[in-house]
């Protein structure tokens, strides 16, 4: 018999309007999709988390260095990455799109206070305040 603690394997996620993705879905829109249409490397870009005045929110950060954007075309393209297939992540992908969650800046990626830079931050912050970056782990048994 196996131990159930030793099936434990580590994943991170992104949950948002009360749905959630894993960060191999979220990779996959990050790391190959958004820097084969738009430019840049897979570290090009970055979600945040957040909260902002009790309203969830998910900033997709892109590198100043990759070139002219249009923030909906790249926002567009976050949507059908993650929506690609179907089931669960198609259903997260078309609600996220609806409650208009996303919103594509410019700026260079957060870390973690040990320097890590993670696909997915979690922040919490009030109106103009600033981020305080923290990864999310969630710990699911196999």
């Amino acid at each position: 018999m196996a131990d159930p603690i030793s099936q434990h394997q580590e994943f991170q996620k992104l949950t948002l309007g009360g749905m959630m993705l894993l960060d191999a879905d979220v990779a996959r829109a990050l790391e190959d999709a958004l820097p084969s249409k738009f430019g840049g490397g897979p570290t090009d870009y970055q979600l945040v988390e957040e909260t902002v005045d009790s309203e969830p929110r998910l900033r997709l950060l892109v590198h100043p260095s990759v070139g002219p954007i249009d923030p909906e075309e790249v926002a567009e393209t976050f949507y059908q990455t993650i929506g690609h297939g179907g089931g669960v992540e198609r259903i997260v992908a078309e609600q996220w799109r609806q409650l208009s969650v996303l919103r594509v800046e410019r700026g260079h990626s957060l870390t973690t206070t040990i320097g890590k830079m993670l696909h997915v931050h979690q922040s919490s912050r009030a109106s103009g305040s600033t981020d305080g970056a923290a990864p999310v782990r969630i710990r699911i048994a196999s």
